[in-house]
């Protein structure tokens, strides 16, 4: 797991807040479902996910498959857990937690696949996402230089 130098000072600076969150979200969040379209592992909490057509067909705005499964496979966790506005860096602690789970999931479900798993944080709390890593296709995160980005980012490879 590596972080930049942002992420490593909001990890440090975390309270101890309780925060009580709702069981059913919190429980969609924790165990999503990893729905496999056209070569795409895609994240469906809601289990609303729609995908029109049959195939992936790339254009201006989501030129390949890992930028299609970065734009979709990923949180905001203020949209499930309006509580963690008031204490935002509260999320960031969860949002760890998370992407362990996640990570669990995708490898037993899609074991022969690779993965990167991306925790950012900022003044708005903290947003999850991966993405299926492929040799024929440009990273969505560069992880050489990860002092590059603004935000707090965590990234995990697996």
């Amino acid at each position: 797991m590596e972080m930049n130098t942002a992420m490593k000072e909001v990890w440090a600076s975390q309270e101890d807040n309780q925060v009580k969150l709702d069981m059913d979200v919190m429980l969609n969040v924790l165990y999503p479902e990893f729905v496999l379209w056209d070569r795409c592992i895609l994240l469906n909490i809601s289990k609303s996910l729609s995908m029109d057509g049959e195939q992936f067909i790339p254009s201006n705005t989501i030129e390949d498959r890992t930028q299609l499964e970065a734009f979709i496979n990923h949180i905001h966790l203020i949209d499930f857990f309006p509580k963690f506005e008031d204490i935002p860096n509260k999320s960031l602690q969860f949002g760890v937690s998370v992407i362990e789970i996640w990570e669990q999931q995708l490898k037993k479900q899609y074991p022969m696949e690779k993965f990167q798993l991306v925790v950012s944080y900022d003044e708005f709390g903290c947003t999850l996402g991966f993405y299926t890593l492929r040799k024929n296709e440009e990273v969505w995160l560069d992880t050489a230089d990860l002092e590059k980005y603004s935000e707090a980012l965590l990234v995990k490879e697996v």
